[in-house]
């Protein structure tokens, strides 16, 4: 029983390698195959869609004000998806844009 269990526990321990060292040649590289995770999260969704329903509404706008205003705390996701202006932070102008995009829908 002692030799199976040493047998098996040395299989285990072969293929955890084999494992590590595929991984990381996979993962090697210079970082440019690396997508941010923010990315990954609003892939495929309109620009001010804060709620990712696919629709870009006056709710998606209201979202935005309580973000700015700092009544909810808007992941780093949010605020590239919601950030119309490029500054770096959701504002009452993010959330008018919103409502622009929302009337000509």
């Amino acid at each position: 029983m002692k030799k199976l269990i040493a047998l098996v526990l040395a299989l285990v321990l072969v293929m955890s390698v084999s494992v590590i060292a595929f991984a990381t040649e996979v993962g090697s590289g210079n970082g440019n195959d690396v997508i941010p995770w923010d990315e990954i999260v609003n892939a495929g969704y309109s620009k001010g869609d804060y709620n990712r329903d696919g629709k870009v509404t006056a709710y998606d706008a209201r979202k935005v004000i309580q973000a700015a205003a700092g009544s909810i705390k808007a992941s780093n996701a949010d605020v590239k998806l919601c950030d119309l202006n490029g500054d770096g932070e959701l504002t009452a102008y993010d959330a008018r844009q919103i409502l622009k995009i929302a009337a000509e829908a």
